[in-house]
């Protein structure tokens, strides 16, 4: 049985590009960003979805989802930075100059700027998973790729692209009016990816896959339950873009989740150092 390789070269990290999605433009790899891996990661997204994000943001006019009711929302900016993530190689809208939509009149014509060179520009096979009261899981492929006998780790990836992932978040209903936001959900992101090293088809470069989480939320997730509940191992590697974090004290928990520090207790009334 032939081996597939794993071996491939990334010219951008995660972290980079969760840096660069904050009004910056494309963002350009140095020497200290290349970096080699085994085989291309999975990252998945985590998207906070609950009555929290619908919060409206003091001095903003962004408009993405056309919910009346949460104009200028934190959901708003959650949906610009995810498509900013998705446009990779930061392509400008050729009349409007931008790199993400400002208002839900617009989100149409910003679609042709996700396309297959984010994915070759990115190199991550990305898949997503959103919670609000409760945690959904995506019922189409958990990661892009290919059915054999293609390589997965080539882009493009297949019907499920970049564009796919946005149209199928963007597509869901309003986030909910009220309701009390699960905790960080752990157990399901390690059920994600173990679901992802046989389906839809076996993946043979599993055992060497980096997994990557990037986490878009206000931090509701992590105001209740105990750090030791939510952290993961490291296995995995925690990149999170918080939006409107209110408290100290879960600006410090999102802190952990990343630095995986579950011995002390968290500071309530100043930030913590690191993460």
């Amino acid at each position: 049985m032939k081996r597939t390789s794993c071996m491939a070269v990334a010219a951008l990290t995660v972290l980079t590009l969760a840096f660069a999605v904050m009004n910056r433009g494309a963002a350009e790899a140095s020497d200290e960003d290349v970096f080699m891996y085994r085989a291309n990661p999975n990252l998945l997204v985590v998207l906070n979805r609950s009555a929290s994000m619908g919060t409206v943001l003091p001095s903003s006019s962004l408009d993405l989802d056309g919910d009346i009711n949460q104009t200028r929302s934190r959901y708003d900016l959650a949906l610009k930075a995810l498509f900013r993530v998705l446009n990779a190689d930061g392509d400008k809208h050729p009349t409007y100059l931008t790199s993400t939509p400002g208002e839900v009149s617009r989100v149409a014509s910003y679609r042709s700027l996700l396309d297959v060179e984010d994915e070759v520009f990115l190199s991550q096979r990305i898949g997503s998973l959103w919670f609000d009261n409760t945690v959904h899981v995506s019922t189409s492929a958990p990661f892009q790729v290919k059915s054999p006998p293609t390589t997965p780790d080539d882009p493009p990836y297949g019907s499920w692209s970049y564009l796919n992932l946005w149209d199928a978040v963007y597509a869901l209903p309003p986030i909910p009016a009220s309701g009390t936001t699960v905790p960080f959900p752990k157990n399901e992101i390690i059920g994600y990816f173990s679901h992802a090293v046989s389906t839809p088809a076996a993946d043979n470069s599993a055992s060497c896959r980096p997994k990557v989480v990037l986490l878009i939320t206000d931090g509701s997730d992590v105001a209740s339950g105990s750090l030791s509940s939510m952290v993961l191992d490291e296995t995995y590697s925690m990149f999170i873009l918080g939006i409107g974090v209110e408290t100290f004290g879960n600006r410090n928990r999102l802190r952990r989740l990343i630095t995986r520090q579950t011995s002390t207790a968290v500071n309530e009334s100043s930030d913590e150092s690191g993460g």
